[in-house]
């Protein structure tokens, strides 16, 4: 099998907001921290689950955890993989995505725990509907999942 080369690649930035406010990013991740962690309505509840849902979806796809800046440097270390320059601001923000997600990955990790009691009325809920496979994915994975606490550390050793 042969490699795959990339020759003459343009990618279009000019859409991305390269001069997003991380901090913006992690307020706003800090503030769904702040609403859900000491929460368990949301475990209980699909009303409550689908709101949580529905937040973390948003955060997700406005922000991710590096924002605009985080992807463009990601495809920008591919094309340019001897630039220390590029390399370290790389670096920087893939920290700085790290910082995010422990803001938040109590919240999916916890929902693959819900009790398998609990897992057949969510996913036979009307309202979560929308997330039904994300639900059925993250209920199936959970035999897989380590701690919160050792989630976190395997993340900052890659």
């Amino acid at each position: 099998m042969n490699p795959i080369v990339i020759k003459n690649t343009k990618w279009e930035f000019s859409k991305l907001n390269l001069n997003q406010n991380l901090e913006e990013i992690k307020k706003t991740a800090q503030a769904f921290s702040d609403k859900w962690k000491n929460s368990k309505e949301y475990l209980d509840s699909p009303l409550k689950l689908k709101e949580a849902l529905d937040e973390y979806e948003l955060l997700t796809r406005k922000y991710g955890t590096t924002g605009d800046r985080g992807y463009y440097l990601c495809l920008k270390s591919f094309l340019e993989k001897d630039n220390p320059e590029i390399k370290a601001e790389y670096n920087k923000i893939n920290d700085f995505g790290k910082e995010v997600n422990d803001l938040i990955r109590f919240f999916t990790l916890r929902i693959a725990r819900i009790a398998e009691a609990k897992q057949k009325q969510f996913l036979e809920s009307k309202e979560l509907k929308k997330y039904e496979h994300l639900l059925e994915i993250s209920f199936k994975n959970a035999k897989y999942l380590l701690s919160e606490e050792a989630e976190k550390v395997l993340e900052y050793k890659e």
